[in-house]
């Protein structure tokens, strides 16, 4: 009996680790798959060039308590107020050059530095500054596939040590440049385009007007949007990297959503659905995507942006 309890062990060990090994292979397959994009890395590369590359800096991209319970070894927190403008008479609008220079430069980066970026919502923070340091020029600017959570998942080490940056000089190249972006004005003179594909990647609840999250003055969507929710680009139950090439293909494509397509993502506030335009740009190669900025927020600000809402469900 003891001998067979030990052989059935074994067995379970030995399935254990091929289940591991396996689900291993399948994600360096996948990011295999992806590595036409230069912008997405696993966290086995960002481990070994926090160790051994220079002038690497990580930014820990989340609110201040989460970042000091635990962070990546050596890694500097920013955050949306930190990136955001404040101009506006309404939030989430991308910072003003001079802003982000300061705030980058504040954490030891210089236009030289290799920033390697994370949150632990599937990287939906982190994918919003990429959106912003690539359209500034800053190209040198990584995603860690998973984020806090794989790396946490992978077994390795965190810190509670926060450390001072020694401030550094940091110069966009350029200014702005909007490649990634579509402005309202354009979007409203686009809604009666009927190539344009415009994609809301909202909740439910949000995409019908059952919810209206801070910032926007009405519920509902943006006339003609299909609903493509964020978080179904990403293993949710998981480790939180991105589905794979395929499995990201068939799903906006059994939306119509293909590689030719027209594209124009938007969120509440440009943050989702710059994880969206990644998804679809950096992963699947689609080349004519932009992300609307202002989002939910700036368009209900605005008498002149017609809306569509779905009828709430009664409850009997």
């Amino acid at each position: 009996m003891k001998a067979t309890l030990l052989f059935m062990g074994v067995l379970s060990l030995l399935f254990s680790a091929c289940s591991g090994q396996a689900d291993s292979e399948e994600r360096a397959a996948d990011l295999t798959e992806i590595q036409h994009t230069p912008y997405l890395i696993s966290v086995n590369d960002a481990d070994s060039l926090i160790r051994h590359a220079d002038n690497v800096v990580v930014l820990d991209v989340r609110k201040a308590e989460r970042y000091e319970e635990g962070h990546l070894p050596g890694a500097q927190r920013i955050y949306r107020p930190d990136y955001e403008s404040d101009t506006f008479s309404y939030k989430g609008m991308h910072a003003e050059k001079q802003k982000l220079e300061y705030e980058l430069g504040m954490r030891g980066i210089d236009s030289s530095s290799l920033i390697l970026l994370y949150d632990e919502h599937g990287n939906v923070d982190a994918a919003r500054l990429w959106w912003i340091l690539v359209q500034f020029g800053h190209r040198k600017v990584r995603l860690i596939d998973g984020g806090y959570t794989a790396w946490t998942l992978s077994g390795r080490q965190v810190s509670s040590e926060m450390q001072p940056a020694e401030e550094k000089e940091f110069h966009f190249p350029h200014e702005f440049d909007n490649s990634l972006n579509i402005e309202r004005k354009e979007l409203l003179s686009l809604l009666s385009d009927s190539s344009r594909i415009i994609i809301d990647c909202r909740s439910d609840d949000e995409y019908s007007g059952k919810i209206i999250k801070n910032g926007a003055l009405k519920g509902g969507h943006i006339p003609g949007a299909l609903h493509e929710d964020y978080i179904y680009c990403l293993r949710y139950d998981g480790d939180y990297t991105f589905l794979s090439p395929d499995s990201l293909r068939k799903m906006f494509e059994a939306n119509g959503i293909g590689p030719d397509s027209k594209i124009i993502t938007y969120c509440h506030s440009g943050v989702r659905s710059a994880l969206s335009l990644f998804v679809l740009r950096e992963i699947l190669g689609y080349s004519d995507v932009r992300n609307y900025d202002g989002s939910w927020v700036e368009w209900t600000h605005f008498e002149d942006s017609p809306i569509e809402s779905e009828p709430l469900k009664k409850e009997i």
